[in-house]
């Protein structure tokens, strides 16, 4: 075989420059790989937290039924359901997730208890969940329907007529509580994420 002075090293040339190219794709293959990575695990961890802070919106609401049944059983009137609310009692009960298997969850209340003039309660709840160097925190809306807002008693001051009118709202009271449907008393709307 006859090879030409000229073309002694091309093949070694064009074998080297072959395998940069391979080694040099191989390298961008191993990075666009290494980076998907990174971000699946990045959306994994973020999906983990903002399911856990749900859970604690949806733990405290669970909460907050609770409160409100236990209200409008030892609640006769407008007033004194609105008060039940307004302490600092109603707020840590609510705030209360220990009982659950959550970790790294905490729930907070920014701001205090507005009493609207259509009887409803509404204030904000803000879950935050923690996990190593990442954080999530979800707001949510919170209302509660006061069920005695617009009862109006009648206070009639004749003898008998007082008693039996007094048994009869007693009575009436009694119905209304029994027929109460206290998830239809607490809105939690308008999630979002800060």
């Amino acid at each position: 075989m006859y090879f030409n002075n000229s073309n002694k090293g091309s093949i070694l040339i064009f074998t080297l420059i072959i395998f940069s190219i391979i080694s040099v794709i191989t390298m961008m293959c191993i990075g666009l790989n290494y980076s998907n990575q990174s971000l699946f695990k990045l959306e994994y961890e973020d999906t983990i937290l903002e399911e856990n802070a749900l859970s604690g919106l949806e733990i405290t609401k669970s909460n907050i039924l609770k409160e409100v049944e236990q209200t409008v059983s030892n609640s006769n009137n407008e007033q004194e359901f609105n008060n039940y609310f307004l302490g600092n009692n109603f707020i840590n009960n609510i705030k209360n997730i220990s009982k659950t298997e959550l970790n790294n969850v905490s729930i907070n209340i920014p701001n205090k208890l507005i009493y609207d003039e259509n009887g409803f309660l509404s204030f904000s709840i803000i879950s935050t969940s923690k996990e190593k160097k990442y954080i999530k925190q979800i707001q949510g809306s919170v209302k509660i329907k006061n069920p005695f807002y617009n009862r109006v008693t009648k206070n009639k001051s004749e003898g008998n007529t007082e008693i039996i009118n007094e048994i009869n709202e007693e009575a009436n009271l009694q119905n209304t509580k029994a027929n109460i449907d206290y998830k239809k008393l607490v809105i939690v709307q308008d999630y979002k994420e800060i």
